[in-house]
């Protein structure tokens, strides 16, 4: 068996060529399962694992250049890239962030020593914070700390007359 032109298993294509099976022959070797990953593609090398609209047919990435007929899917590529930053967890765009996850954020967070924000403190700041970036994103981290202010500004009675003023909120 060879998945090599002319191999000895043919499949026939929805557009009527027959051309060989990738992997050598798919009817009579139960032991060959499809490998499913149960995520999203986070590399390159993931497409390997990408199918075709069609059985036992899996990425062409080179084509056959002496078939028009026969592209292949070299433009996936274009989609990925060699620099990739590697999957994070818990990374909160604070742009994006509904009201609750802002709460889950500021809730026990500390103003100063012994001090640290109520949840009904977190769900008014939190509300005041999805305000003002509905009307103005952050371009930067840099634009954190202003906005810290603007809202320790705005929500002063928020904070009893005896806890120290809060300027800014730690982000991480």
């Amino acid at each position: 068996m060879s998945n090599a032109p002319g191999g000895d298993t043919i499949v026939k294509h929805r557009d009527g060529i027959r051309r060989p099976a990738d992997d050598g022959d798919p009817f009579n070797d139960p032991k060959k399962r499809p490998v499913i990953l149960n995520r999203p593609f986070q590399s390159v090398a993931d497409m390997g694992y990408a199918f075709r609209d069609e059985p036992w047919t899996s990425l062409n990435l080179y084509g056959d250049p002496n078939d028009s007929n026969n592209p292949g899917d070299g433009a996936l590529l274009d989609l990925f890239g060699m620099t990739e930053a590697p999957a994070r967890a818990g990374v909160v765009n604070l742009n994006t962030a509904p009201v609750p996850v802002l709460k889950s954020l500021l809730s026990q967070t500390a103003i100063r020593t012994e001090t640290t924000l109520t949840d009904s403190n977190a769900d008014s700041y939190a509300k005041r914070i999805r305000e003002i970036l509905d009307v103005q994103p952050l371009m930067n981290n840099a634009e954190i700390a202003p906005l810290a202010n603007k809202i320790a500004d705005k929500n002063r009675s928020l904070v009893s007359k005896t806890t120290p003023t809060c300027t800014s909120f730690p982000v991480h």
